[in-house]
């Protein structure tokens, strides 16, 4: 099950507040091409504090791996992700920056520029699983 922005977007800033339950597995998709119920083609920020999969909160998935928890289960959470695609050395690319509670993790250059521009979803991953979301904030940019 998904809950997806009807809108695409490019350039933005992102942030939410939400919180995931002990041992569950979500994730925060973004330039997501499709509003099929596909999301998995797109970018998808991790929310995960001790699920199975090893990898946790804070990671881009199949980008950037984080597996320290810097979340705990049940807690309030403030979620972060902002993409502007610029200028690197001749080439315009995706530069994404990733943030948990204010505090900057990561900066990625997609060299594959891999996804252009899409709708935001959030994932409910499997039946135990339970996302709380309590804020959604997106700004444009140029």
């Amino acid at each position: 099950m998904m809950l997806y922005s009807p809108k695409k977007y490019k350039n933005f800033r992102f942030r939410t507040e939400l919180k995931i339950n002990d041992h569950g597995d979500s994730g925060v998709y973004f330039r997501s091409p499709t509003a099929d119920g596909d999301f998995s083609k797109g970018y998808e920020a991790q929310v995960d504090s001790i699920h199975s999969d090893p990898i946790r909160t804070g990671s881009l998935y199949t980008f950037i791996h984080i597996y320290d928890q810097l979340v705990p289960p049940d807690a309030w959470f403030t979620y972060e992700i902002e993409v502007v695609t610029k200028d690197f050395r001749g080439h315009l690319i995706p530069h994404i920056k990733v943030s948990i509670n204010a505090k900057l993790l990561y900066e990625l250059l997609d060299h594959s520029d891999t996804w252009k521009e899409g709708h935001f979803a959030f994932q409910q991953h499997d039946p135990g699983s339970r996302v709380e979301i309590r804020k959604v904030e997106v700004q444009e940019l140029p």
